[in-house]
């Protein structure tokens, strides 16, 4: 399954492979899988939502990721799409330049955040 990819270690010219962890709340593995070294981190995320409604029954699952590189890189729109598909939901980070278009539309209000 080695296969010349995107190398997080800037390393050229070396196989690798990608490998999926799917953890619980606590961070307890719930399953591993193994893809091709060449696929693109994107493309692993509707295996493990399907993997999660198939073998765990779904139900209210939220998938929650920080601004990680690995999981924002993930975590995009159509992956997004994925989730609402199997019923799940997902609390992942914005851009900044998502943020500066919700304040100019006026969905949120930065004086609403700067009380302790």
């Amino acid at each position: 399954m080695a296969a010349f990819g995107y190398n997080r270690d800037g390393k050229h010219g070396k196989k690798q492979i990608v490998i999926g962890l799917l953890c619980d709340g606590e961070g307890e593995p719930l399953s591993v899988e193994v893809f091709l070294g060449n696929t693109q981190d994107t493309r692993t995320v509707a295996a493990q939502v399907r993997k999660v409604a198939a073998r765990f029954g779904g139900g209210a699952v939220a998938f929650v990721g920080d601004r990680g590189r690995l999981f924002a890189a993930m975590i995009k729109s159509a992956q997004i799409e994925d989730l609402g598909r199997e019923g799940f939901h997902c609390i992942t980070a914005i851009t900044k330049a998502q943020i500066g278009t919700l304040l100019k539309n006026g969905v949120i209000q930065m004086d609403l955040l700067d009380q302790e």
